[in-house]
């Protein structure tokens, strides 16, 4: 015989498809099925109710279901048992060696593939036949129904499968085993109990699991009850789409192509750690990677699933057999929700790490968190990826692309932007976007993007969860809005200069090789209160395009050891992924001068604060603190803050100077009004000035007139401001306004120098 009848011999003995191989099995089943139906009728012919059993399922219609296709036209009761059991044998050994051609040509049949990847012996794999089987035909349920001599029971019991497949007494017993809950049917949810789990194991009926349905017919969209939180993938060999700096990504291509190498032979299961914040490409690799093996990829979503109630556990059994069944890669998006210390937390993330050991062979877990790895499970090769920060070239390059379907204004400068906001990839994309939004909704009707646009886009990125640590302060002050000696108005503007020009220092000049700590900005800021030190964070925030968040110190010491470290650990890992100034208020709660160790608690408040400093000088961001009292700062620790930043009481030009500005432009001023005796006689922090700027307004408006704000309503102001501190009012104070205030509150005086307030 020559090559080429060879070959159409075994092309004729091949299946062409999933469905020619499940009709062979479906054909010798309905055999069994006769063989049944023929010794049901021979046992219950005298049966003293047969009469009734055709009132439910007639003999006739049992025929018409049964009708043998050819060549098989003679029925089974005119056969001896023992032919019957050889001619089923022997049309069963033939459809499994054409299955077995058939797998090495590469045609894709489910049940043996159900049989190898979930170790089926072979009666568990008739048990999914004989399950499948009324999934395929309404015919089944008849059949099964008058069988099992139950009208309602549509579905096999596991007595009736015994029977069917011939079993004897004693075979019989041993396969109970195979409706066990240990077993790979129940281990596995390959199958399901179909009623009252009160029943005797062998009268329970057993029904097959929609998603093996769905597999075994051939059809291959994911398990519906993860679809909520699940998507499957299909990657696009687009490597130039990862937008990752050039050394990660040849050490990447470099352990992908050791992987696909690895995966020919049989190695352990890959277990790839992808740390790194929202937007930094996480997925984008994982795609990279499945897109050199030709593998889609399972994307879970762990934060949504935790919100399908309290059976995750099954649910994670569901999302391992799902890899197997694609096949697929997973990928588990927001691993970092399961890393809490919390008891329920913890049983699920050991829930679903056991499934993916179990299951898959490729598994991705993102986080934006530091993953311990000795907390996972032993048994998968592991690898972990941070992944990397955008320089300001690669970070200008995605600005430029983002923001070029859009209109800018002209001199909108991209390169400060890029410089400014470390941000990554994705998150440039969607700042973008919010900037187009927001130059829509803007008046004007020109719709270009401009520089407030971009920064409000930027810091819609900001990680919101910082929000539930500190107060975020709204941004309204400017340079024009405070008044500080000269020397210390230029060391605020020399902080912006230090991030606005960090790129040049770090990357450009190749600072950031000599220096492994100290590439954020941390300033102290010490003075009175009410000298501004609030205001001048404010204005730093407004000047850079940051958020600003206000943090009191004193409700996060705590008397608790270790609390006061965990609580401002959490600050800090927030504040990563966050455009914003942390702003410490009140660092006297912490940051006295360092006592004598004389008990546990002295020594540590002294570790509470070097914790600290650790924690600023490894931030790449901008830390300040704000200090009333300078003396009692430690100089170790003045040594250490990149700017401190002297906030002196105001002298009386600054004050002059503060009055001048306190008041808005819009604001009626009464041509009475004297700044320059408010300045000279009332020595007052700018805190103080404003309040009374607010309550002299007051005043005014509520004149019901239209008389503006006056000498008069500035003098009675600056009484109640000097009431509410519990001050002393002198009538050299007031000079000749004394009386426009109640004599009574006056104490005879005869120095003229003011008194401090």
């Amino acid at each position: 015989m020559g090559d080429k009848q060879t070959r159409a011999l075994t092309n004729q003995r091949l299946y062409q498809s999933n469905w020619a191989y499940l009709s062979d099995l479906l054909a010798l089943l309905d055999q069994q099925i006769q063989h049944q139906v023929d010794q049901f009728r021979q046992q219950h012919a005298v049966h003293p109710n047969a009469q009734f059993r055709g009132f439910h399922i007639s003999e006739a219609q049992v025929d018409a279901l049964l009708q043998p296709s050819e060549p098989q036209k003679r029925s089974s009761k005119d056969r001896a048992k023992e032919d019957i059991d050889a001619f089923i044998q022997q049309q069963q050994t033939q459809i499994e060696q054409r299955a077995e051609a058939s797998l090495a040509e590469g045609v894709r049949l489910s049940l043996p593939l159900l049989r190898h990847w979930f170790h089926l012996s072979d009666f568990e794999a008739y048990v999914l036949l004989v399950c499948l089987a009324p999934e395929v035909s309404k015919k089944y349920e008849t059949l099964y129904a008058y069988l099992q001599d139950d009208i309602s029971s549509k579905y096999p019991t596991a007595r009736f499968i015994l029977q069917l497949s011939g079993a004897d007494t004693e075979a019989s017993v041993y396969a109970r085993t195979f409706f066990s809950a240990s077993s790979p049917l129940f281990k596995h949810q390959l199958i399901k109990g179909h009623d009252d789990v009160q029943k005797p194991l062998m009268s329970r009926t057993f029904k097959l699991d929609e998603r093996i349905v769905n597999f075994l017919l051939g059809h291959h969209a994911i398990d519906s009850q993860i679809g909520d939180f699940s998507e499957l993938v299909y990657p696009a060999d687009d490597k130039a789409a990862l937008n990752l700096p050039q050394d990660f990504q040849g050490k990447l291509n470099q352990l992908i192509h050791w992987h696909q190498q690895a995966q020919s032979e049989n190695t352990l299961p890959l277990r790839c750690i992808l740390q790194g914040g929202d937007g930094s490409g996480r997925q984008q690799v994982a795609e990279s990677w499945c897109a050199a093996l030709q593998l889609p990829l399972l994307v879970v979503d762990v934060d949504r699933m935790l919100q399908q109630g309290p059976s995750f556990a099954q649910l994670a059994k569901r999302i391992g057999r799902e890899t197997l069944l694609q096949p697929a890669a997973v990928f588990i998006k927001h691993f970092e929700r399961l890393l809490d210390d919390k008891d329920a937390l913890q049983q699920q993330r050991q829930a679903l790490l056991d499934q993916l050991q179990t299951y898959a062979w490729l598994t991705f877990l993102s986080t934006d968190q530091t993953l311990q790895t000795a907390s996972l499970p032993p048994g998968h090769m592991q690898q972990t990826l941070v992944m990397p920060a955008l320089d300001q070239t690669l970070r200008l390059k995605l600005w430029k692309a983002a923001l070029s379907p859009y209109a800018l204004k002209p001199k909108t400068d991209l390169k400060a932007f890029a410089s400014q906001y470390r941000m990554t990839a994705g998150q440039i994309q969607q700042a973008a976007r919010e900037a187009q939004r927001i130059a829509l909704w803007r008046d004007g009707g020109d719709y270009q993007i401009g520089r407030e646009d971009l920064a409000q886009g930027c810091r819609a990125q900001s990680n919101p969860k910082l929000k539930q640590l500190a107060n975020q302060r709204a941004l309204t002050y400017t340079w024009d809005d405070i008044v500080l000696p000269e020397d210390s108005f230029r060391q605020l503007q020399e902080i912006t200069q230090q991030v606005h020009h960090r790129h040049k220092v770090f990357e450009d000049w190749g600072f950031d090789q000599k220096l492994s700590l100290l590439k954020g900005v941390n300033a102290l800021f010490a003075g009175p209160s009410g000298t501004g030190k609030t205001m001048a964070a404010e204005i730093l925030a407004n000047a850079l395009g940051l958020d600003l968040y206000s943090i009191d110190l004193s409700q996060v010491v705590s008397k608790y050891i270790g609390e006061t470290e965990k609580n401002l650990a959490q600050i800090f890992r927030e504040a990563e992924t966050s455009f914003s100034i942390l702003f410490f208020d009140e660092a006297d709660a912490l940051f006295g001068k360092r006592s004598e160790v004389k008990d546990a608690h002295d020594r540590y408040a002294n570790i509470e604060v070097g914790y600290l400093l650790q924690q600023m000088e490894v931030h790449d961001g901008i830390v300040i603190l704000a200090t009333n009292l300078q003396k009692n700062i430690d100089e170790a620790f003045k040594r250490r803050m990149r700017f401190v930043v002297e906030f002196p009481f105001p002298d009386v030009e600054n004050r002059r100077q503060i009055w001048q500005r306190v008041v808005p432009a819009q604001a009626p001023l009464g041509d009475d009004v004297d700044f320059n005796f408010l300045a000279q006689r009332f020595k007052l922090s700018g805190g103080n000035i404003k309040n009374i700027a607010l309550a002299a307004a007051f005043l005014a408006a509520a004149e019901n007139t239209t008389s503006p704000i006056t000498m008069k309503h500035f003098i009675l102001a600056t009484k109640r401001e000097y009431q509410k501190l519990g001050k002393t009012c002198e009538k050299s104070m007031f000079g000749k306004y004394y009386d426009w205030v109640a004599p009574a509150v006056f104490e005879e005086h005869t120095d003229e120098e003011p008194v401090h307030a």
